[in-house]
């Protein structure tokens, strides 16, 4: 093969190589200088914010009464409790709310309330509250809701409940519109005032479960009366964490500061926790005995619960979440893997179909992806709509007519863009929208499709043309300098995630040793030996693209890639997870 065709997918991006200030803290902190300079890459560039980093303390969190609205959730949540009647938890049908959702559960059936869980239909009922709603608490009587990750922008929904006299508390992360709802309480860390500098008071960046967490906290402290919760309460309360700490990584909350602390804290307890089903999908998840990390949420605990949601049985994951016998647990975790499998195949034909008028948008120079049609997965359109991004670096908007005149999408963006932010230039042609810059989903009448797709390609001009999305690189390495060693070194940096990346590595001038190897159960997996200046590196590649594929033994190229620990039959060895290729010295 001529490598010299063998284009980058990514727009390569050097982050800063080794200064004398890496070096110095690296010696102040007796840590290898390659990890000081990753930290500074990130931002993290003094040692006390090296060793807060280190040490990631709950203490981090802020207390309960900080949030807004709080004593009017408590108020309400305890009238609840000393009146008897029924409280309805209105979640949503990804990680986060589903998360949220049995989180809340837990923690009202803990303090005597009868909490009654609600996730909504992706297509019969939307995102949020609906037309539906109402009829939903008139069936059980309830007198509160309380909404877990959703809420915000439901100002319609709200003030139809407020009139009926119906108390909610919203449980919520997303931002606001220009409007807010009129409800008990709005428990959104968003809203709370900036101070005279134009800061937040405390860190603001938490999903939803994570703001049910902090609410559990406050109201276990008052029901129990105690400032200082005692051993079981606090082992109570962490297990409580497990959700938030699966919810803050699958919704790609970024990983510092409280945030880092939660999901480092439940990543620790997940594999001992008292509810039977998280304890399940963490001991499945781990491997050869490590320790739990965020990969292991990320890539296999998260998508089964979202899984579950994308195939319109959302109850599944609720009831494993939900779980008390450990028998059921292990059925339900079961349940869960076998619908991810069978979401891996949807998208897959989803994205097939799809890709064809993405690559025509794109080449005929779209500054947005906008594709859907009447008979498309409405419930995988999130996963097809990475997919697509990744592929042509666009912001991209797929969609579903889920019922007659009415489409429901999904959207992603690239770095740098706001899918949130071009949606708002179209609010007029949509019944709603919401979600952030990263992702976000919206609802129109397939008539406006076409001046949907135009007015979003007039918004993205604003931002320039996006091209390839950009790979942020840390280091360029040699085969052999990244050892075992080093790399248990990163491995107390842990968890990794949005936010805090994970270290990415550049080799150059590498030789492909012997012929790539397609391997996995759904041949899905290229396993590359490389070799420079006599040194062998063994490589591993989980996204094929068919350029990859006639890759041969003695091509020369250039790899970027994450590395880690692979840990086989009681030995461990450095392998490179390959995230991108390109012909050596392109």
């Amino acid at each position: 093969m001529d490598t010299a065709i063998l284009p980058s997918h990514y727009n390569w991006h050097f982050l800063s190589g080794d200064s004398p200030k890496s070096q110095a803290l690296a010696t102040e902190l007796s840590l290898p200088p390659m990890v000081t300079q990753i930290l500074m890459n990130r931002g993290i560039s003094t040692s006390e914010a090296i060793k807060s980093l280190l040490k990631s303390s709950l203490r981090e969190l802020p207390d309960p009464t900080l949030l807004p609205d709080y004593q009017q959730a408590q108020d309400a949540i305890f009238r609840a409790r000393d009146q008897k009647y029924p409280v309805i938890i209105y979640g949503d049908y990804d990680a986060d709310g589903l998360c949220g959702t049995a989180l809340l559960v837990r923690l009202l059936e803990h303090i005597g309330v009868n909490a009654i869980p609600f996730i909504p239909d992706r297509v019969a009922d939307g995102y949020s509250l609906g037309p539906n709603t109402m009829k939903l608490v008139e069936k059980h009587s309830a007198k509160l809701i309380i909404t877990v990750d959703n809420g915000t922008s439901a100002v319609a929904e709200l003030a139809e409940l407020a009139a009926a006299g119906i108390e909610v508390v919203v449980v919520d992360h997303h931002m606001a519109g220009d409007e807010l709802p009129k409800c008990t309480a709005l428990m959104n860390p968003w809203l709370v005032p900036k101070n005279e500098d134009g800061e937040y008071p405390f860190f603001v960046q938490f999903c939803g479960a994570a703001v049910a967490f902090i609410l559990a906290w406050g109201i276990l402290r008052e029901h129990h009366q105690q400032e200082q919760l005692s051993d079981k309460l606090r082992e109570f309360l962490m297990d409580l964490m497990c959700y938030a700490s699966i919810a803050t990584i699958s919704d790609m909350m970024p990983l510092h500061g409280p945030n880092r602390a939660l999901v480092k804290s439940g990543l620790l307890r997940m594999p001992e926790s008292r509810f039977p089903g998280i304890r399940e999908m963490a001991q499945q998840a781990i491997r050869n005995d490590q320790p739990l990390g965020a990969g292991e949420i990320g890539f296999k605990i998260a998508p089964q619960i979202n899984a579950a949601g994308r195939l319109f049985q959302a109850d599944v994951s609720l009831q494993a979440l939900l779980a008390d016998d450990l028998a059921d647990a292990q059925r339900l975790v079961e349940k869960l893997k076998e619908l991810n499998e069978q979401r891996k195949i949807v998208t897959a034909e989803q994205a097939s179909k799809l890709l064809g008028d993405a690559q025509r948008q794109h080449q005929d120079g779209n500054n947005v992806v906008f594709v859907g049609s009447s008979d498309a997965h409405f419930g995988v359109l999130g996963i097809a709509a990475a997919n697509l991004c990744d592929h042509t670096g666009l912001p991209t908007f797929c969609w579903a007519e889920c019922t007659p005149g009415v489409a429901r999408g999904s959207a992603r963006a690239p770095r740098g863009h706001s899918v949130a932010k071009l949606l708002s230039h179209v609010s007029p042609l949509l019944n709603k929208h919401g979600g952030h810059a990263a992702a976000a989903g919206f609802e129109f009448d397939p008539v406006n499709a076409e001046q949907i797709m135009q007015g979003l390609n007039a918004a993205a001009i604003s931002n320039g043309e996006v091209g390839k999305p950009q790979l942020d690189i840390d280091i360029e390495v040699s085969p052999g300098e990244l050892s075992t060693r080093l790399l248990k070194r990163f491995a107390e940096l842990e968890p990794f995630g949005m936010g805090f990346k994970e270290p990415v590595f550049m080799c150059s001038g590498v030789t492909v040793a012997s012929e790539p190897r397609i391997v996995g159960k759904n041949q899905n997996v290229m396993q590359f030996t490389f070799e420079r200046d006599g040194v062998i590196e063994k490589g591993i590649l989980f996204k094929i693209q068919e350029r990859y594929q006639q890759l041969a033994a003695g091509d020369i190229i250039d790899v970027v890639f994450n590395a880690n620990l692979n840990h086989y039959r009681g030995r461990s060895t450095v392998q490179w997870l390959l995230l991108d290729i390109r012909s050596y010295g392109s």
